[in-house]
């Protein structure tokens, strides 16, 4: 296929791909910003939720979320304070950050603390509330009619309600994670939605451990050159991020001492490892090529993003360096459809590159107050797809290290074998006795040639039986010992034969024993019509391609292909050594 149409095919692999990666991005941003209307709940604007109508959030199995317009109250404790009649600095959207809201003239640092004020109404078909986050990345009291409120109360008489979210000192830059309301106490513990997402985590993550250590035994089980350690480490990469998701972190954070407010942080750099790790196992798994500039830039920008994200953190620039690294989930889409039908699991890697996508991108505009609604499964519900792919990728990876190890054990058996062969072809009982004895018979004429020749003889002898036929020698050794065999063989034809060489290149490298077959060949039917005078021509030329053509021809009267016999088997097994040595 030209350079075309592989671009062609590549962009028909992964432009849909990508396209489908964009509008889920996109899909994420509509149904926030439709998430009231999608799940029949009231909306707070200007600081005020009015629920009349909404009775039907009473038997709802979701949470209704408090995001929208709140009062604003900087550097402000106004309940614990001890505030009578505060006024605020202005309107606030909940989730969100204050930094760079402008305040009295001035805009905000991501810095300082702050109360959050908003009113709900028409509950008069409520008994219950409470109100709360279900996670939060920073300490905060919530006070309901300048009450604290921890758990759930009895509503007013009223049927309206003040709540105050207090957050202290920090550098985030304010609440970004949304506060929920619950009118139905029996939500929480009998609701099979709210069962599903208590053990969901807990059960994929179980299944992720158990694919590790499974993928430690079965790299184990091989020997070192083939162990292959990039899938085990794409799965413990897999695995910090799980801890550091909204689904396990707080457990997490809290069992070790960490304060939650170091999630978002942690969050993003297990994910930006997680790829990396997956980026590594594309490229030394053979089902992506990059050239050393791509590597390069890869390392660049996600160090550049690394430092990006902590200059730019507690605002809202904080997308601009995760689309940076995301970019690259993008670029790998381009990349494993380069590869296509060389990569037999190029779709199933397709999948989990979109995937990936998703899951990352949602928790990424999540942490950032970007979107108001929770994800609190995202990640566990993603890894239910991931698992999927992975584990019928893991069965087929080892289904086909399996074939390879059979296969190398049938190609190593067969080289011994034929390296066997090899030796009895070469070293003919016949032809030691003719050269023997016509190396005796030159030493009756001269003791000087004789001795050059028995020397011959020897080297012959001593290479032939010396060879490794797995390791490759130098043309130039291999020349010398078909000359060697060629000048013996020539003393019982009296020298009627002559060679000629035309070898130009000789710096590359040739099996053992590879030569000889076709010299003997030649020797055997180079001989003209007239028994004297046949030239055997020996050639190693560059060619065009980079590769080097050696060819050995004679002027011979040749022999017809139909009278050789079935045992003949010298060229056969030369030819079989070469294409599986070199072409393999």
């Amino acid at each position: 296929m030209n350079g075309h149409g592989k671009t062609k095919k590549t962009l028909s692999l992964s432009l849909p791909f990508i396209a489908l990666s964009l509008m889920a991005a996109v899909a994420v941003f509509i149904i926030s910003a439709n998430y009231q209307e999608l799940y029949r709940s009231p909306r707070v604007k200007n600081a005020v939720m009015d629920c009349t109508g909404f009775e039907n959030i009473l038997d709802s199995p979701w949470l209704c979320s408090l995001s929208g317009e709140w009062e604003f109250f900087y550097n402000r404790h106004i309940v614990s304070g001890g505030e009578e009649n505060p006024v605020p600095d202005g309107m606030i959207k909940m989730p969100g950050r204050w930094t760079g809201k402008k305040i009295n003239g001035e805009h905000l640092p991501k810095t300082g603390y702050a109360s959050y004020r908003m009113t709900i109404t028409g509950l008069g078909f409520a008994e219950k509330i409470i109100v709360q986050f279900i996670y939060s990345a920073l300490p905060y009291r919530v006070f309901i009619n300048g009450k604290p409120h921890t758990d759930w109360i009895g509503l007013p008489d009223t049927e309206k309600i003040t709540v105050v979210f207090e957050v202290d000192e920090n550098s985030s830059g304010g609440l970004f994670d949304s506060p929920w309301f619950d009118v139905n106490p029996t939500h929480i513990v009998s609701a099979p939605l709210s069962r599903f997402i208590v053990f969901l985590p807990a059960t994929l993550f179980g299944g992720i451990l158990i694919l590790f250590i499974f993928s430690l035994i079965v790299s184990l089980s091989f020997s070192k050159k083939e162990r292959a350690w990039t899938f085990p480490l794409l799965l413990a990469a897999l695995i910090l991020h799980f801890l550091t998701s909204e689904d396990f972190a707080p457990a997490v954070f809290g069992a070790v001492g960490i304060p939650y407010m170091f999630a978002p942080v942690l969050r993003y750099l297990t994910g930006a490892l997680l790829f990396a790790a997956y980026f590594v196992h594309l490229c030394l798994s053979g089902l992506i090529k990059t050239a050393k500039g791509e590597r390069i830039a890869f390392l660049a920008s996600n160090a550049a993003a690394f430092i990006l994200y902590f200059i730019s953190s507690g605002t809202s620039w904080t997308i601009f360096p995760i689309a940076l690294s995301l970019a690259w989930v993008l670029y790998a889409f381009a990349k494993i459809a380069a590869k296509g039908e060389k990569a037999p699991l190029s779709a199933a890697y397709l999948c989990i590159n979109f995937i990936l996508f998703v899951v990352l991108w949602i928790e990424a505009v999540d942490s950032l107050a970007l979107i108001v609604y929770g994800f609190e499964t995202v990640f566990s519900i993603g890894l239910t797809g991931l698992i999927t792919v992975i584990g019928i990728m893991s069965f087929f990876k080892m289904r086909e290290s399996q074939k390879a190890a059979v296969a190398k054990a049938r190609f190593e058996q067969e080289l011994s074998g034929m390296k066997m062969e090899a030796l009895r072809e070469q070293i003919k009982p016949h032809f030691i006795f003719n050269s023997l004895d016509a190396i005796r018979g030159i030493y009756a004429k001269d003791a000087e040639e004789g001795a050059r020749m028995l020397t011959r003889f020897s080297d012959h002898l001593r290479l032939n039986i010396n060879v490794d036929i797995q390791n490759l020698v130098s043309f130039r050794q291999e020349l010398i010992n078909a000359l060697n065999y060629f000048e013996l063989e020539n003393i019982r034809f009296e020298n009627a034969l002559t060679v000629t060489l035309d070898t130009d290149f000789v710096d590359f490298s040739v099996p053992p024993l590879s030569l000889q077959p076709f010299v003997e060949n030649a020797v055997k039917h180079g001989f003209p019509k007239g028994g004297r005078d046949g030239v055997i021509r020996i050639s190693a030329q560059k060619d065009g391609d980079g590769g080097v053509t050696v060819e050995i021809s004679d002027n011979g009267q040749g022999f017809d292909p139909a009278v050789i016999r079935p045992e003949a088997v010298g060229l056969k097994n030369a030819k079989r050594l070469l294409l599986q040595t070199l072409f393999v």
